[in-house]
């Protein structure tokens, strides 16, 4: 955690700011999140999804999941990578007999 000073507080006893919280707080009212289950294997694990509009924003286990207690593997994890990757398949792709 880094130290920011305050512009009221002493100069020489800086206040400790929490980053991750105050980003938590700029994007809480644009992000709204969906219980759902992770479908990359077979474990089926419990997620919370942050969704801002179509973006995925975070995904991050969900503790109340009765089989995966908020557990999640590192393919769960990274779902946003995977979901917003430029060469992701999106439709069937046919074959085109020639």
């Amino acid at each position: 955690m880094r130290c920011v000073p305050s512009p009221i507080a002493n100069p020489r006893f800086p206040r400790r700011v929490n980053f991750t919280s105050a980003l938590r707080e700029s994007y809480s009212h644009f992000v709204h999140t969906v219980r759902s289950f992770c479908r990359i294997c077979t474990s089926v694990c419990g997620i919370l999804v942050d969704v801002d509009g179509e973006q995925v924003v975070r995904v991050r286990g969900d503790h109340d999941h009765p089989l995966s207690h908020g557990y999640t593997c590192a393919k769960g994890r990274a779902l946003p990578q995977l979901h917003h990757h430029p060469q992701r398949i999106e439709r069937p792709r046919l074959r085109v007999v020639a």
